[in-house]
């Protein structure tokens, strides 16, 4: 799945959901969100490249330039706090963590074999 898709239908959410809150039913609100966040996901990597080659700062660092500030234009947009945003991810990620760690037990993949060890060894004792 291309990368513009996910961004594209998270602009759209955006836009419907923050001028739902502000009370305004406004029908191009969708399309525009979608318009203007697959704009910004198709100029950003061009522009980090552009920067790359002028300055010759490495891709990684720029990459993060540029989510932080999409987080920050986001989160400035919607109101929501970007210490809201880190207990999110936080959150996201234990969660993640935890279905992950049930499916592997559940598969009876042991994602720590030094723990296994330790079981072997407390049993023989």
């Amino acid at each position: 799945m291309s990368p513009l898709v996910p961004r594209t239908i998270a602009g759209t959410w955006v836009a419907r959901e923050s001028l739902k809150e502000d009370g305004i039913d406004d029908p191009l609100a969708a399309p525009l969100g979608t318009v203007v966040a697959a704009g910004f996901a198709c100029v950003a990597p061009m522009v980090r490249i552009a920067v790359n080659r002028a300055i010759d700062i490495p891709d990684s660092p720029l990459g993060l330039a540029k989510d932080y500030f999409s987080l920050r234009l986001s989160t400035g947009v919607t109101g929501i706090p970007m210490e809201r945003v880190t207990e999110t991810a936080k959150e996201s990620f234990e969660e993640l963590r935890e279905q992950v760690k049930s499916v592997a037990e559940s598969l009876g993949v042991n994602s720590r074999p030094q723990d296994e060890h330790k079981l072997a060894s407390s049993s023989s004792v």
